[in-house]
């Protein structure tokens, strides 16, 4: 499908090769936020996108402002910004892209096929002010057809002129109709209530926040529990192996839940593994103990839609390869909602596993 918006006279600027661009960033304003339904946003305080301009067919620069450093708590200067933010900016960038370059109508739902991101180095921080980014984005169709547009987006994220790594997506955008058919095409029985909808939230250091009402994992019956903040154990990563948890889901969340929504977000689900990576490798003890561990690189693969009324098991194990890998699920009765293969960033290791 063509873009509708003819390239800028700057675009000329642009690589053959897809190099990223000397100065991607100028000309793009940083100033005010694009309107909130042109990213599927009901507050304005959630929308990260300022700008985009069309550098060629199917490339695009577009520009961005993280008005804090945490996805859903700001901790103050100092640290860097956790990729979460990038997730988020780069899913309102395939909706943004869609919707002004590709005339996709805006009643059209997004289903959301995969995403990732490799980071060369962590991200910066804004030192207790807004930090400006700048993506350049190459969008490749994967679908056309009556009542669908499907592309993917592969992305080099910039900070000024600084490279931090890529980032990438899959997607679909639908006809009400076509959605409403994919949404219930594996229907999940009612589930009874039960002690899920009760379990014990961890507490919010286990998992790098500081407000219960951050915390995503919660106990399930006969697993192995997470060492307790300031629990005598020697410094250093916790003991490697299976573990699972409850995903706890609080419908009321302003950052989680920013809008009604019929099935689990995927970004609920992308921050539901980090937490499971930072209490598989967070130090438990001394430190850094209270520090969230951050995510390096991350590949995730949506494959059903999760209810909101039924229980979500999250999974994560070692996976044995160089560096520090996960394997992450969420799975709901006999489905698996979407997998993961994450590189928490710990000090001294490095690899890929996205884009």
């Amino acid at each position: 499908m063509p873009a509708t918006t003819a390239p800028s006279p700057s675009s000329t600027r642009s690589t053959r090769d897809g190099s990223p661009l000397p100065g991607l960033g100028r000309g793009l304003a940083h100033t005010h936020r694009v309107p909130r339904h042109t990213v599927h946003k009901a507050a304005a305080t959630e929308v990260f996108l300022t700008d985009a301009r069309q550098l060629a067919e199917d490339r695009f620069a577009v520009a961005a402002l993280w008005p804090r450093d945490r996805f859903l708590t700001y901790r103050g200067t100092g640290g860097h910004a956790d990729p979460m933010l990038l997730v988020e900016t780069v899913r309102q960038a395939t909706i943004f892209l869609s919707h002004r370059f590709y005339g996709v109508p805006a009643d059209r739902p997004f289903v959301l096929c995969d995403l990732g991101f490799d980071l060369d180095e962590p991200l910066p921080s804004g030192d207790g002010s807004p930090l400006p980014l700048a993506l350049d984005a190459s969008l490749v169709p994967t679908t056309t057809g009556p009542g669908r547009f499907g592309m993917r987006l592969r992305a080099t994220v910039h900070h000024g002129e600084r490279r931090l790594g890529t980032a990438c997506q899959s997607w679909q955008a639908v006809t009400p109709e076509r959605y409403d058919r994919i949404r219930h095409r594996h229907p999940v029985s009612p589930a009874a209530p039960g002690a899920w909808e009760h379990a014990t939230p961890l507490h919010p250091a286990a998992v790098g926040y500081q407000r219960t009402s951050d915390v995503l994992l919660a106990t399930v019956p006969g697993a192995v529990p997470a060492t307790a903040p300031g629990a005598a154990s020697p410094a250093g990563p916790r003991p490697a192996g299976p573990r699972t948890w409850q995903l706890r889901m609080d419908q009321n969340h302003p950052v989680l839940f920013d809008h009604a929504s019929d099935h689990i977000p995927g970004m609920v689900l992308m921050e539901a593994f980090r937490q499971a990576a930072h209490v598989l490798t967070a130090p438990a003890a001394g430190a850094g103990a209270h520090r969230p561990v951050s995510l390096a690189s991350a590949s995730t693969a949506f494959h059903s839609f999760g209810e909101l009324d039924a229980p979500v098991t999250i999974s994560a194990q070692p996976v044995f390869r160089a560096g520090p890998y996960l394997n992450v699920t969420a799975t709901q009765q006999d489905r698996t909602l979407a997998s993961a293969l994450v590189r928490p960033a710990l000090p001294g290791t490095e690899g890929s596993t996205a884009c």
